[in-house]
């Protein structure tokens, strides 16, 4: 069960990335790497209530995947 609930914190943290990036590009007028970096400050979503929100995305991801993959001894 521990497999099921690694794919959904794939999936959340895919999620919350996507959003983030579409309000980097829809109201900030930029993306998240630092040659095209925001040209508007973003406070909708997500970045509303933390500061960098793909952060969390990123954790989530992590975590999911290890308890995804993790070998059975």
């Amino acid at each position: 069960w521990l497999h099921w609930i690694g794919a959904g914190l794939v999936v959340a943290g895919v999620a919350i990335y996507v959003h983030c990036l579409w309000h980097l590009i829809r109201k900030g007028q930029g993306t998240p790497v630092p040659f095209d970096p925001p040209r508007r400050l973003v406070q909708r979503g997500l970045y509303r209530w933390t500061r960098n929100p793909c952060y969390l995305a990123v954790l989530l991801m992590v975590a999911g995947e290890a308890l995804f993959l993790q070998s059975q001894h």
